[in-house]
């Protein structure tokens, strides 16, 4: 039987997540907030409990100039693990 959504580790259409977090660190870098805003948004839609991308997204809204969204994501990940550090 073959896999769904075959993805080889050397497919150069991959990309795993140390590599999607420095995708991100990049973009707000070069001030790619928005890219970097929507780029993160699809990675927690596909895997919703990702804590780090979770932080980096509330980071990426103080950028944007989108405080009180960014408390509210930083709140309900405190609520959700308090000793995420």
């Amino acid at each position: 039987m073959t896999p769904m959504n075959p993805k080889l580790p050397n497919d150069p259409g991959s990309m795993d997540r140390k590599q999607f977090l420095k995708l991100l660190d990049a973009a707000v870098t070069k001030r790619s907030f928005r890219f970097a805003h929507q780029a993160a948004e699809s990675w927690l839609k596909t895997y919703p409990g990702d804590l780090m991308i979770s932080l980096a997204l509330a980071r990426i809204q103080v950028y944007e100039g989108s405080n009180l969204d960014a408390m509210t994501l930083l709140d309900r990940l405190i609520r959700f693990d308090p000793q995420f550090l």
